[in-house]
């Protein structure tokens, strides 16, 4: 899920739409904008109007959270005080730091250094998740 929200990250970048929707927690206006589906064929606007890309973005950041956060739980609950647990911890916080420069970035209008910020930590969560799953998946099998 990190990599699809990088994926839609990548996308609101190249269409400048955080210059365009740069209020939170309601985009323009809304919690669901208008004119979502302006351009024909519909499945154009997925990739190539601001508004909706950034919607996706919006909310791809909070299934990713949600996500996140039901692991932590599900961590803490079946295995408490173990690495795998704090991992989850860390994990979650380093989520909600990612979206708070996010939201930060967005209302600031998209300032070069709090976007690289954002690009970075986009990066870090990303890497975080995959060590923090290999490490759930255990070793690798000694050769004999």
């Amino acid at each position: 899920m990190a990599l699809v929200q990088i994926y839609l990250g990548a996308l609101v970048a190249g269409l400048d739409a955080g210059l365009s929707y740069n209020t939170w927690p309601l985009m323009d206006g809304a919690l669901v904008p208008g004119d979502l589906f302006v351009q024909q064929p519909f499945w154009l606007n997925i990739f190539e109007n601001p508004k909706m890309v950034q919607f996706i973005h919006r909310l791809g950041a909070y299934v990713l959270m949600a996500m996140v956060l039901m692991h932590m739980i599900a961590s803490l609950r079946a295995a408490p005080e173990t690495t795998h647990a704090r991992r989850s911890v860390l994990l979650f916080a380093l989520v909600c730091l990612q979206a708070l420069i996010g939201i930060v970035t967005l209302v600031l209008q998209v300032p070069i250094g709090w976007g690289v910020l954002h690009q970075g930590g986009a990066l870090v969560v990303l890497a975080f998740a995959i060590a923090h799953w290999r490490g759930f998946v255990g070793e690798y099998p000694r050769p004999e």
